[in-house]
């Protein structure tokens, strides 16, 4: 394990090739990082990527050559925007986690494979459409949370792709006619998850719990 946290460090970077053949896991959280770059570092072993709490603006690209990594979090960094396509290859990833970042846009820009992806993070950014999600093929996805994003009606991909996938959507402006053909799966069968306290003048009555 590499563990760095609350260093200070700025970029992680190699600058020259270099072979960790045991290497598991990374762990740069809570650090000012801007830049990370390990396009030299050959770590066939790596499961755990942990990033959280940096500054990272742009999306680390040089992650596919990493085949055995099962934990990529990216939490409370200052993403704009995510393309799957920057993980294809990946296929033992079973958690992504882009949460508190800037996203305004989560897209695949042509069709990606994540076979064992089974939860898919991205609360509180400003997401308000996730449109290529039919270029996604996530053939193990069970959770996917969308809390506190700008989301005025459930995504397509969950009545078109994934219905039986449980949906966090909570503490986004969701409009009443919008979840009208999920009463099933809000009320019986718990899989959409949503502030349904009330509907009275057509936007929904946040629950003060919240959640996440």
């Amino acid at each position: 394990m590499l563990s760095i946290r609350e260093c200070n460090l700025q970029r992680l970077y190699s600058s020259a090739p270099v072979t960790l053949p045991a290497l598991g896991s990374i762990e740069a959280i809570q650090n000012n990082l801007t830049l990370f770059d390990l396009l030299l570092l050959d770590a066939p072993s790596l499961k755990t990527l942990l990033l959280s709490k940096n500054r990272i603006h742009k999306q680390p690209w040089a992650l596919t050559k990493y085949t055995q990594l099962q934990v990529l979090d990216l939490d409370y960094n200052r993403l704009t925007t995510f393309d799957l396509v920057g993980l294809a290859g990946l296929n033992q990833l079973q958690s992504l986690y882009v949460s508190f970042n800037q996203l305004e846009t989560f897209t695949a820009s042509r069709k990606v494979r994540l076979p064992s992806l089974k939860t898919l993070a991205l609360i509180s950014n400003s997401l308000q459409s996730l449109p290529t999600y039919d270029r996604w093929y996530l053939p193990a996805i069970s959770f996917i949370t969308l809390v506190n994003n700008l989301f005025t009606a459930v995504p397509l991909l969950y009545s078109k792709r994934w219905p039986t996938v449980t949906l966090r959507m909570t503490n986004n402006p969701l409009a009443c006619s919008s979840l009208q053909q999920y009463v099933e799966q809000i009320l019986y069968q718990q899989k959409l998850i949503v502030d349904l306290v009330k509907c009275g003048n057509g936007t929904m009555a946040r629950s003060k719990a919240g959640g996440l």
